[in-house]
């Protein structure tokens, strides 16, 4: 049995990376990234049994994590198991970085049974120990077999768990048992939001730890800050040209919160050798000495910030923040993977309560305002049935719902949504009718047959192609491409039929617009486009008006996306949609384009006039050559 070793002293001593594993092939050394070598080494020590690497990416973490698998195969055997995301991320962890340390290192690969089978991308069985694979969607690969060590890779980006049990690392933990205090947990992973499983579990760590740094000027030792970054604010251009400006010319650099001396680049390599990590209540004097109470040795959390890592300059860390400003879904990615921290965005959403005081306003159901200059329809499709709302809508993108309710059949809502006549608040006016009706082309499979809703809808389109218009809603990363609503022509085959018939459909980004809808529901009864209800809508209405929510959300290795969801999972959203559809279709109308209230005004008022003048004469005569009057002809 070989001397035993750090984890970091071994890797050392026996890795070698290729170009293959590393952009920097040739003899592992610590002295590239110092701030890993304590946590690294904390796997290697019996008192620790449970580790946390809160961290940014590009910090090193792979060859930490090949380090401590290395050094257990070598000199502290004991089943491993490691958790990914997903199952193409644990196959390939095995047949892209495990599986070839293994055979490229001599003391390792000794271990080796000489049986092919035995190295796969699921498991690798060497003549001493086990090192297996697993992920977060399948709870039968996390509760097979007794594990001594168990390694979770990017917790935060686990999907949905399909077990009973709470979550993957509690299940993970479970197979721990039967080796009591030799058995390990180490969780590695970029933090999300403060209800992620990586900041919850920073907080349940009673040591938490940060390295500090000690200034080359003044010798004070402090954790990286991101508020200590500094750049140029002067730079001409927009902030896209001065992004780009500060990462190429290296204008960036880090203020000593202490002295506020200027450190540069050439600096960091000297400041990371001489780093040391400070527990959260313990201090550090300028020789780099600790002082304060004992800290628990069990468990442990390291906080390891883009800010330390050798890869990333100070100046590609500002000219991404610069990039990321105004948009969330950036910020929140700069945060978690640069900074290694969580992100809070303050979601947009509604309060049905909001509704109240644009209900108690009086405007009449059924009465269109005197500054609509269009009235639109439109409708969403449930299996059996269709809910439906009529907006006037004016100058300014102002807008009311006059009417809304729900029917059960195509010619129930042709009649509520098209041929019905709304009264003006003028009653001298005429009656004015819905120009379009805009309808959802869901709604689901019709039960009992083989044919879905959308079939009956594209039917309804086909009986009055100019005023009935299918929709069908885009999402996700499949919307924000081109035009956020835009007509269409495709073939459709109807149930029952061969030859498929041309049909028109309206393509919605409904993120684009649920946004522009938040916004305008927001707005007060007297702005220019006023987002106006009439005053008899019901209690539901305004639940279902504020059913969704607009959040951060991951999807696998995607980065992070605003997108909107229900508040709860049965919440009904109809009332949601079909007011987002009517932005979408006021949009497609061209209502942009209405006259003002002013010029409608003005427009009625010389027809009225006109109607009150005594009858022209058409310039034709009868036969005794008296005046022929057209209009009692």
């Amino acid at each position: 049995m070989p001397d035993r070793q750090t984890v970091s002293g071994w890797a050392t001593d026996h890795r070698v990376l290729t170009e293959r594993d590393s952009s920097e092939p040739g003899p592992y050394s610590c002295a590239r990234t110092p701030y890993l070598v304590e946590p690294m080494d904390a796997l290697g020590d019996p008192e620790c049994s449970e580790l946390l690497i809160m961290k940014a990416a590009q910090i090193g973490y792979s060859e930490f994590l090949r380090n401590a698998i290395g050094f257990w195969i070598a000199q502290d055997s004991g089943p491993v198991l490691i958790v990914l995301p997903t199952e193409n991320d644990a196959k390939e962890v095995l047949d892209e970085r495990i599986g070839p340390m293994v055979e490229a290192t001599p003391c390792l690969a000794e271990h080796i049974t000489g049986r092919k089978r035995n190295i796969s991308r699921r498991r690798i069985i060497l003549d001493n120990m086990e090192v297996h694979v697993a992920w977060s969607g399948s709870p039968g690969s996390l509760a097979r077999r007794a594990i001594r060590y168990l390694l979770i890779d990017e917790a935060d980006k686990f999907g949905e768990f399909s077990g009973k049990e709470a979550d993957p690392i509690s299940l993970g933990k479970k197979r721990l048992t039967t080796f009591g205090h030799r058995a390990k947990v180490a969780v590695g992973s970029t933090p999300t939001t403060r209800n992620g499983h990586t900041w919850k579990l920073w907080e349940s760590i009673p040591t938490k730890k940060h390295y500090h740094l000690p200034c080359p000027h003044c010798g004070d030792f402090q954790p990286p800050n991101w508020q200590q970054v500094r750049w140029p604010k002067d730079l001409p251009g927009d902030r896209h040209l001065q992004a780009e400006r500060i990462e190429l010319d290296a204008l960036a650099w880090y203020e000593c919160r202490a002295c506020e001396g200027r450190i540069e680049e050439r600096h960091r390599t000297a400041m990371l050798g001489r780093g040391v990590w400070v527990a959260e209540g313990q201090t550090i004097d300028p020789a780099g000495i600790l002082g304060g109470p004992p800290v628990d040795a069990r468990r442990r959390a390291y906080h390891i910030p883009g800010l330390l890592s050798p890869w990333l300059t100070y100046s590609k860390l500002a000219a991404e923040w610069i990039a990321a400003i105004g948009d969330d879904a950036l910020m929140m990615d700069f945060r978690n993977s640069r900074l290694g921290e969580t992100y809070e965005v303050q979601a947009v959403s509604m309060r049905s309560a909001e509704f109240a005081e644009k209900i108690t306003k009086g405007h009449a159901r059924g009465v269109v305002p005197l500054w609509a200059g269009i009235i639109l329809a439109t409708a969403d499709t449930q299996k059996d049935h269709f809910v439906y709302a009529i907006r006037a809508h004016g100058y300014g993108w102002k807008s009311r719902l006059i009417d809304h309710g729900k029917c059960f059949t195509f010619a129930e809502l042709r009649q509520k949504c098209l041929d019905t006549p709304f009264v003006w608040e003028d009653p001298g006016l005429a009656h004015l009718f819905p120009r379009y009706l805009m309808i959802d082309s869901g709604g689901g499979a019709i039960e009992g047959e083989d044919r879905s809703r959308t079939d009956d809808v594209y039917q309804f389109s086909l009986t009055d192609p100019t005023r009935i218009l299918a929709s069908k809603g885009l999402g996700g990363r499949s919307a924000g491409r081109g035009n956020p609503v835009r007509m269409s022509s495709i073939k459709y085959a109807m149930h029952g039929e061969e030859q498929p018939v041309e049909i028109g459909l309206c393509v919605i980004d409904v993120g684009y617009f649920k946004d522009i809808l938040a916004a305008r529901i927001k707005k007060p009864e007297d702005a220019p486009d006023a987002w106006e209800l009439h005053q008899d809508v019901d209690a539901e209405y305004c639940r279902q008006l504020a059913s969704e929510r607009k959040i951060i959300v991951r999807e696998g290795r995607a980065g992070p996306s605003m997108r909107w969801v229900k508040v709860s999972q049965h919440a009904r959203n109809e009332a949601w949609d079909i007011e987002t559809m009517q932005v979408a279709l006021a949009q497609l109308a061209h209502v942009e384009s209405l006259d003002p209230p002013e010029v409608l005004a003005h427009e009625r008022e010389q027809s009225r006039i006109r109607s009150q003048l005594p009858p022209q004469p058409s310039g034709m005569r009868d036969a005794h050559g008296r005046p022929f009057d057209v209009r009692h002809r």
